[in-house]
């Protein structure tokens, strides 16, 4: 898996290394359900909770299974070992924002309950919404680290878009393998990190042992995701936390900058200073 080889510190050799897979901590997909039956996931996939316009969270789609395969699939994942809970909110004909709130809003008060750490994934891109916005910022309040997909309008600025303009959650943009930005990708000072985005391969959500390639920043998102899964792991095994708290938040996002590879993102404009692509060296023995 070219793409999880090109983000551990160690040389290109077609594995993916890390002292930390996630185990013990949560993380909730907002997309179109998973697949639970699907080998990449082991058995790891939750219930978790649906809208009220569909029966249950599981995928119809097939976008919320790839995504979550690259988040937690054992072998397309970041985060290997991590619990993954989706949070259905779109189907095939669409998301709607206050499904997106709703879900939100059932995260935050399942995690003040069970007090794990946990981190959200967003693979979702709109027009800017102050409304949708909110709904971020309140479970970031509540300490869960989100990590969001910058948007698909060639180059366009991730700050014209919800939630990609939320401060304070991880705005994903997109590479290509040879560190290229991503044409698809939106750009800009909203934008944190970038991950690959190109010819991704992930769990198919109409096959349990198939795969399948997607392109997006919706699939740059789960890297950085996962990641965030296997530091929390470290900081908890670490004695640094043990609960969610606004802290939480505020560390994580400090190091998943801190570790990044600085300036190695090519085709960025020069007045770009966010050119900090994924690695996991603070995660690697």
């Amino acid at each position: 898996m070219s793409n999880l080889d090109r983000i551990d510190y160690y040389p290109d050799d077609d594995r993916f290394k890390s002292w930390a897979f996630g185990a013990g901590i949560d993380a909730y997909v907002i997309d179109t359900g998973i697949n639970p039956d699907h080998s990449d996931f082991e058995g790891r996939v939750l219930p978790g909770w649906h809208a009220s316009r569909f029966s249950d969270s599981e995928d119809s789609q097939g976008h919320g299974t790839h995504v979550a395969s690259i988040l937690g699939g054992v072998l397309c994942g970041t985060a290997k070992d991590v619990t993954l809970i989706p949070v259905k909110v779109c189907g095939t004909t669409g998301c709607s924002t206050s499904d997106i709130l709703e879900g939100l809003n059932w995260i935050k008060s399942r995690v003040q309950q069970n007090k794990r750490l946990s981190v959200i994934n967003i693979s979702l891109s709109g027009p800017y919404s102050s409304t949708y916005n909110d709904g971020v910022y309140a479970v970031l309040d509540a300490g869960i680290p989100v990590v969001v997909s910058a948007g698909i309008d060639d180059k366009g600025d991730a700050c014209n878009k919800s939630p990609a303009s939320v401060q304070g959650a991880l705005t994903v943009g997109a590479t290509q393998r040879d560190d290229y930005l991503a044409s698809f990708s939106n750009i800009g000072s909203c934008v944190d990190i970038y991950a690959p985005g190109k010819s991704i391969r992930g769990a198919d959500y109409a096959n349990n042992n198939g795969y399948i390639s997607f392109r997006g920043t919706s699939t740059a998102s789960p890297h950085v995701a996962g990641a965030v899964a296997g530091l929390l792991q470290v900081l908890r095994d670490a004695g640094f936390y043990s609960q969610p708290s606004v802290n939480v938040v505020d560390d994580v996002n400090f190091l998943i900058n801190r570790f990044a590879e600085k300036g190695t993102v090519k085709g960025l404009p020069s007045e770009d200073n966010n050119n900090v692509m994924l690695q996991t060296t603070c995660l690697t023995s």
